[in-house]
C-alpha cells in the first residue's frame, strides 16, 4: 500500500468540550469508531489530528477501540495550544462550575428567589405597600430627628442617605405600575439576548482561528484523503488534498422558526454551507438528511454526495458491576453519591419504582417539555409514580421552569455530564429509555446503547425512526410513539412499561438484525471506499 494511501482524520475538538465529553459527543463518537474500525481491517494508515487539549483522550479512546491494531492509527496534534485555544481555556476557567462555585450558586439563586418573593409581595399587594411605606417613612423620621438632633454636620453626613432614599421610593412607586415593570422585564432580556449574541460571536471567531491552526498542522502529515467527520467549520477547506466531509444535519432546516432568533445557528449555518461546497465528497447520515437537510445549505452540490448510516453500538461490555451480588442498583448509587452529593438517585430506594432515563441535551427540538408533562400526566392519572432521569444540563429558564410548572420536582433528577460507562450503567438499571426528541439525523443511538444492556426503549416517531423500523411494523408499533401529545406519550410509555420483556425482546431481535447488516466494520469498509476513491460498481457507498 503506497504513502498517497493514507487517510487523514481532522477531528477538530472545540476547547469548551470537557475530556470525558469527547466520546459521549456524537460525531466524536462516531468518528473514533468509524477510525478504530478502519484500522482494524487495514483500510489503510490513519492520521488523526486533533486540537491539542484532546490529543491524550482521543488517543486513549483509539486505543481501547483499536485493540491490537493499535499501530495502525496515529494521533498528532499541534505541540503546544493556538492562541486561540489558551483564549478559550483562560474564559473557560473563569466560569467553569466546580462543584463548590455550583453549590455557592444555588445558594445564591435561592436567595435571589426568596429575596424576589419577597419584593414581589412588598410591592405587588396593597398589604406589602403599606409596609413598604410605612418602613420607609419611619426611617425618614428618624434619619431627620437624628439630624435636628446632631446639627450641620450629622446633616452632611445624612444628606445623601435621604436623598438615596427618596430615589428608592420613587422606584417603588414606579415598580407599582404594570407598563414600567414590563418595560423593565424587556430591558433585562434585550441585555441578556446582547451578551449571548457577543459571547456567541466571540467563540465562533476563536473556534475559527482555532480549526485553521489545526489544518496548518494537519497539512504537514503525509495524508491526502481526508475526512472532517463534523463538519462545521469552514477553516477545513484549507486541508490539502481530497476532502470528504460528514454532513449530519442542520435543526433549523427542520425548524426554521424554533432557532431564528439565534445568530450563532445562522453563523454556523454559513460555515458549514462553505466547507459542504469545497468539499470533494459529502456524506450524509441517513437519505433524510440528504433530501431534506442538505438542499437548504447547498441546493445544488458540485460534490458527489453519498449516504452511510452509521453502525449500532454495543455498550453491554462496559457495564461493570459486582458480578457475584449483580447489584447494579448498588454500583449505580456509590458511583452517583460520589459526582453528585445529595442526588436522590444516589438512594437506592429511587430505583424501586418505575424510572425513565432520557440521555439528551435540553434544546426545544429535543422535546423534554413534552416529556415530562406526559409522565406528571400519567403519575396523576394512575398513581404509578414513574421517575424521570434527565442527563440534560437543567436550564432555570427552560427545562427547570417546565419540571416547577408540571409539579413534577419531586420524580425529577438531573444527572449531566456523565462520561459513557456511567451512563451505560445509569440505562442498565432503568426500565425503559426515551428518546422524546422531534429531529435526529440518523436513528439516535440510544435505542442501541439501551437494548445492548438490558433495557427497551421507545422513540419518537420522526422520519429517521420511520426509515429504520421501514419492514418491522412489529417492532415499529411497539416502539414509535407521537412525543407531540403529552397524553399520546403517556398511554405509550404506560403500555411499555407494562410489557416491558416483550418490548426488550422484539427490540433485541431487531438491532441482531441490523448489526448483521449494518455493522461498524461495514461502515468502516464503506468509508474507505468513499476517502480512496475507490467506488463499487452499484453505484457508491450507501
Amino acid at each position: 500500500m503506497s504513502a498517497s494511501d493514507e487517510i487523514g482524520v481532522l477531528l477538530y475538538l472545540p476547547a469548551t468540550l470537557r475530556g470525558h465529553q469527547i466520546a459521549a459527543q456524537g460525531l466524536a463518537r462516531h468518528a473514533l469508531v468509524v477510525t478504530a474500525a478502519m484500522a482494524r481491517s487495514g483500510t489503510a494508515p490513519v492520521t488523526v489530528v486533533t486540537s491539542h487539549w484532546a490529543r491524550p483522550a482521543v488517543h486513549a479512546a483509539l486505543a481501547d477501540l483499536a485493540g491490537d491494531h493499535r499501530d495502525r492509527v496515529t494521533v498528532v496534534s499541534r505541540r503546544g495550544p493556538s492562541p486561540a485555544e489558551a483564549v478559550t481555556r483562560l474564559l473557560l476557567s473563569l466560569d467553569r462550575s466546580g462543584p463548590r462555585r455550583a453549590r455557592d450558586r444555588r445558594r445564591l439563586r435561592s436567595f435571589a428567589g426568596a429575596v424576589g418573593q419577597a419584593s414581589a409581595w412588598l410591592l405587588s399587594t396593597w398589604a406589602g405597600l403599606l409596609v413598604t411605606l410605612v418602613v420607609a417613612f419611619g426611617a425618614l423620621a428618624a434619619l431627620l430627628g437624628l439630624a435636628l438632633a446632631f446639627g450641620a454636620t450629622t446633616r452632611r453626613i445624612l444628606e445623601p442617605v435621604v436623598g438615596i432614599a427618596v430615589i428608592v421610593a420613587v422606584v417603588i412607586w414606579f415598580a407599582r405600575r404594570p407598563a414600567w415593570r414590563r418595560r423593565a422585564a424587556r430591558v433585562l432580556s434585550s441585555a441578556r439576548a446582547r451578551r449571548s449574541r457577543v459571547r456567541s460571536g466571540v467563540n465562533l471567531l476563536l473556534e475559527g482561528a482555532d480549526v485553521a491552526a489545526v489544518v496548518r498542522r494537519a497539512n504537514r502529515t503525509g495524508a491526502r484523503h481526508w475526512w472532517v467527520p463534523i463538519g462545521m467549520y469552514a477553516a477545513a477547506t484549507g486541508l490539502k488534498g481530497t476532502t470528504a466531509t460528514t454532513f449530519a444535519d442542520f435543526v433549523p432546516a427542520e425548524f426554521p422558526g424554533m432557532l431564528a432568533d439565534q445568530p450563532a445557528f445562522v453563523a454556523r449555518g454559513r460555515q458549514m454551507a462553505r466547507l459542504l461546497s469545497g468539499s470533494d465528497v459529502i456524506i450524509c447520515l441517513s437519505d433524510h438528511v440528504r433530501r431534506r437537510q442538505l438542499p437548504y445549505l447547498v441546493p445544488e452540490p458540485a460534490a458527489e454526495v453519498v449516504v452511510i448510516a452509521p453502525g449500532p453500538p454495543d455498550r453491554g461490555a462496559s457495564v461493570r458491576f459486582d458480578a457475584a451480588s449483580g447489584d447494579q442498583v448498588g454500583a449505580v448509587t456509590a458511583l452517583l453519591r460520589q459526582r453528585f452529593p445529595g442526588a436522590r438517585a444516589a438512594v437506592p430506594d429511587w430505583w424501586s419504582r418505575p424510572t425513565i432515563v432520557v440521555p439528551s441535551q435540553d434544546r426545544p427540538y429535543k422535546n423534554l417539555a413534552s416529556l415530562v408533562e406526559a409522565v406528571a400526566y400519567l403519575n396523576r392519572r394512575e398513581q404509578r409514580m414513574v421517575r424521570i432521569v434527565l442527563t440534560a444540563r437543567p436550564d432555570p429558564a427552560h427545562i427547570s421552569r417546565v419540571v416547577q410548572d408540571a409539579g413534577a420536582v419531586a420524580f425529577v433528577e438531573f444527572l449531566p455530564d456523565l462520561p459513557d460507562e456511567e451512563l451505560d450503567l445509569v440505562l442498565a438499571c432503568a426500565s425503559l429509555a426515551v428518546t422524546p426528541s422531534l429531529f435526529e439525523g440518523s436513528l439516535p443511538f440510544t435505542l442501541y446503547e439501551a437494548v445492548s444492556v438490558g433495557t427497551p426503549c421507545l422513540m419518537a416517531d420522526i422520519p429517521v425512526t420511520r426509515a429504520a423500523f421501514a419492514g418491522h411494523s412489529d417492532v415499529e408499533a411497539v416502539t414509535v410513539f407521537d412525543a407531540t401529545d403529552p397524553r399520546r406519550a403517556a398511554a405509550a410509555i404506560a403500555a411499555a412499561l407494562d410489557r416491558r420483556a416483550e418490548l426488550l425482546s422484539l427490540q433485541r431481535g431487531f438491532v441482531a438484525d441490523y448489526y448483521r447488516e449494518n455493522s461498524w466494520d461495514a461502515c468502516a469498509a464503506r468509508y474507505g471506499e468513499v476517502l480512496l476513491g475507490q467506488r463499487r460498481s452499484d453505484g457508491g457507498a450507501s
